[in-house]
């Protein structure tokens, strides 16, 4: 079972809880819990200061968890050009031809 703690709410000077730690970091990060609010929980012997209980208050003030990074971006081999039908050359033409790539300009070696 997840750990159960109790504070003291600043406003009302009342006893809230149980909470856990996800409830603890939104009231922190909605300024409802603030470092010198005290805290308890079953074990200890009087009521604290977060700030003054430094693994609740590592666990209340991280950063919220963001999820993976992206993966990174396939590359895909080659695609192999094609010969074309009577082998004279050509491939890339071809290929290109066959693929549906526009062809912009072409020059003719001679």
């Amino acid at each position: 079972m997840a750990e159960a703690w109790y504070y003291v709410d600043d406003a009302t000077n009342a006893q809230q809880g149980p909470c856990t730690i996800p409830e603890l970091e939104r009231l922190y990060a909605s300024s409802s819990v603030t470092d010198s609010t005290l805290f308890w929980k079953d074990g200890q012997a009087d009521w604290s200061a977060l700030s003054a209980l430094p693994s609740l208050h590592a666990q209340v003030t991280a950063p919220p968890q963001r999820g993976p990074p992206a993966l990174p971006a396939k590359t895909l081999p080659p695609v192999p050009a094609k010969p074309r039908a009577g082998g004279g050359g050509g491939g890339a033409y071809a290929a290109a031809q066959a693929s549906g790539a526009v062809v912009q300009s072409m020059s003719v070696l001679g």
